[in-house]
């Protein structure tokens, strides 16, 4: 598209006061190796070698980055890609704990790498078998009362992550009681919203957002701190 979207972003973010997180995913699908890693070695190191060179782009040329935000970089993901393509095929009770390739993105590795470029930086817990990290990410579901682990709930705003015209909006009474379990249980919300193809947010969105804004304005301490 010959622009940096990411720059422009990242300077959108600090002009308005707020800090710069970046969602990645080191799973390309786009790669063989992804769906089979044994098979296609070959594919599958051209992808970590990838992700290697795309984070130290990320994490270099793009200023203070205040959280990376790793998505689909859980070892599990790559031993069972071909499951998440092709359901019907079944995978053992215990997937998620016992992935058929271990450290395949190097999680230590990767994580003092981007600690390094990025001292302050904060990052989520999707990297490798979540032994790296500094919070936790339930999606889609509320994290039971914590005050020791850091943990934040992702949840959609509509019913999808990517923008689907006509999709029905979480109800203002809907989006302030999950905010309010969420705090109150020691968590942090992070609310998806889907912007249209060309960058716009669906009206909708914006409305609810504001709404809710309005009624924080009014109660956040009932919440925030108790």
């Amino acid at each position: 598209c010959k622009r940096d979207l990411v720059a422009e972003f990242c300077d959108a973010c600090r002009d308005k006061g707020l800090g710069v997180g970046i969602y990645y995913s080191p799973a390309d699908w786009r790669c063989q190796g992804f769906f089979m890693p044994h098979l296609y070695k070959k594919s599958a190191e051209r992808m970590i070698k990838q992700c290697y060179d795309q984070v130290d782009e990320l994490m270099q040329n793009y200023g203070k980055v205040d959280i990376m935000w790793f998505d689909h970089g859980d070892d599990y993901i790559i031993s069972y890609g071909i499951d998440l393509s092709f359901p019907h095929i079944p995978r053992p009770k215990d997937w998620r704990k016992k992935p058929l390739v271990k450290e395949f993105w190097g999680e230590f590795e990767l994580d003092k790498k981007i600690r390094k470029m990025q001292p302050e930086i904060v990052i989520n817990n999707r990297l490798g078998m979540h032994r790296t990290g500094d919070y936790v990410t339930p999606e889609r579901v509320v994290g039971g009362f914590n005050t020791i682990v850091p943990w934040e709930t992702c949840e959609c705003l509509s019913e999808t992550w990517g923008y689907e015209p006509n999709k029905e909006v979480m109800s203002l009474k809907r989006v302030v009681t999950l905010l309010v379990n969420v705090v109150t249980g020691g968590g942090n919300l992070l609310l998806n919203l889907s912007p249209k193809g060309d960058g716009s947010i669906d009206p909708k969105h914006a409305k609810r957002l504001l709404e809710v804004g309005e009624w924080t304005s009014k109660y956040s301490e009932a919440i925030y701190g108790t």
